[in-house]
C-alpha cells in the first residue's frame, strides 16, 4: 500500500527550483528560532511536484516527540503522518522531503542526513523520485534565518547506493522572511 506522504508522486528525477510559499517560509522561521538552544530542530515539506519546480506549500514543525540533538533531529511520525493526510486532504499536497536546521553548521547535509535521505529514497512504500531537504542556517541569527535548498537522489555503484545532493535555487513568497541563501554563498 502506497504511503499517504507520497501519494503517486510524479516521476520527476532532479529538483531545479524551488518555490517555498509565504505560509511554509513562516512556519519553518518559526521553528527554527527553537535552534538557538544549540539543538537541531525540522520537520516535513508538503506540496507539489511540477516538471521544472516543486511548490512547498505547507512546512510542519518538529512533533512533541521529536529527538532533537545538536548534530541530530528525528521527526515525530505521527505528527509528521497527521500533517501529511492533512495536506492531502486539503490539496492533495504530498511529502516532498524535510527541512531542518544546523546550528553548527554547515549548510550542506551531513553524512547523517545523507544516509537519513537515501533510507527514504529507498523505501518502496514511499515511491521517492527525489527528495527535497532545506538546511536552515542563523544568518546571522535565528531572528533572520537562511535557507538553502538541495535536491538528493539515488547514486548506484556496482555494490552500494549512495546519496548525491546538489544545490537548488530557492524562490521565496513575497512577505516571507528568512533570506534564501545561493549557491554563491556555499563554501
Amino acid at each position: 500500500m502506497r504511503s499517504v506522504m507520497t501519494a503517486r508522486a510524479p516521476q520527476v528525477p532532479c529538483v531545479l527550483r524551488v518555490t517555498l510559499a509565504e505560509a511554509a517560509a513562516c512556519s519553518i522561521a518559526g521553528h527554527a528560532t527553537a535552534s538557538s538552544d544549540g539543538l537541531e530542530t525540522g520537520g516535513l515539506l508538503l506540496g507539489h511536484l511540477h516538471p521544472d519546480r516543486v511548490v512547498v506549500n505547507y512546512a510542519g514543525g518538529p512533533g512533541p516527540l521529536a529527538l532533537r540533538e545538536p548534530t541530530r533531529f528525528q521527526r515525530d511520525l505521527a505528527h509528521a503522518r497527521d500533517l501529511a493526510r492533512a495536506a492531502w486532504r486539503l490539496d492533495r499536497g504530498i511529502w516532498l522531503g524535510e527541512w531542518h536546521t544546523h546550528p553548527l553548521g554547515p549548510v550542506t547535509p551531513s553524512d547523517i542526513d545523507l544516509r537519513t535521505y537515501l533510507t527514504h529514497l529507498n523505501d518502496p512504500d514511499l515511491t521517492l523520485p527525489s527528495f527535497l531537504s532545506l538546511i536552515v542556517v542563523a544568518a546571522p541569527d535565528w531572528n533572520h534565518p537562511g535557507i538553502v535548498a538541495w535536491t538528493v537522489t539515488r547514486t548506484l555503484a556496482t555494490t552500494t547506493a549512495s546519496a548525491t545532493a546538489m544545490a537548488t535555487a530557492v524562490t521565496l513568497a513575497a512577505g516571507a522572511h528568512p533570506r534564501a541563501i545561493d549557491r554563491t554563498d556555499l563554501p
